[in-house]
Parts: C-alpha cells; sequence; structure tokens
C-alpha cells in the first residue's frame, strides 16, 4: 500500500460517540476501582437494584457484553482518563476516589 492509500482519517471508533450521564460516569470510576454493585450502591447511598439497572443499561446502550468492555469502551472514548482513577481501597471495601471534573 502507497502513502497515498492511506486514509487521512483516523479509523472511527463509534464508542468515541457513546455519552454518559454524570451518574454513570460515578459508577464506571466505581467499577474501574474494582467496586462491587453493592460497595457501589453504599459509596453513592443508592440502592443495590439501581447500581445494577445502571449498569445494564449502559451494557445495552453501549453493547458491550460485560463491565470490562463498558469500561473498555469508557476509555476509548474518553469518557474515563486513567488520570481520573484513584481508588483508595481498604481491604474488601471500597472508598470513593476523588470525583470527576464534569
Amino acid at each position: 500500500m502507497e502513502l497515498s492509500q492511506i486514509p487521512s482519517q483516523p479509523h472511527h471508533c463509534p464508542c468515541a460517540q457513546k455519552h454518559f450521564t454524570a451518574r454513570e460516569l460515578e459508577v464506571l470510576q466505581l467499577i474501574a476501582a474494582g467496586c462491587t454493585n453493592s460497595e457501589t450502591a453504599a459509596q453513592l447511598h443508592i440502592s443495590t437494584h439501581t447500581v445494577a439497572r445502571e449498569v445494564a443499561i449502559m451494557l445495552h446502550r453501549a453493547g458491550a457484553p460485560n463491565r470490562a468492555a463498558l469500561l473498555a469502551l469508557a476509555f476509548q472514548g474518553g469518557n474515563l482518563r486513567p488520570g481520573d482513577l484513584r481508588p483508595e481501597l481498604t481491604g474488601r471495601r471500597c472508598v470513593w476516589p476523588r470525583r470527576l471534573a464534569i
């Protein structure tokens, strides 16, 4: 392939168009920190059912088969950055990292 045949635009990933609400970003950040649904619910002062529903909605909307793929899409789309994640885990208890600047 010649240089002139290489597309000038990089491959556009549809995941870059995935937008998350502020609450969804909080849930994603806690998932990335390794929190369970119960730990996430406790940190956000919501029910475990609400966390599970938020995750299910995000998985469906993003077309992701699991949480790991969802996080990968969030990073690829620029919704999460490694610098946003400062998990402070004490034993098995998940402690809320700093909030995202939205």
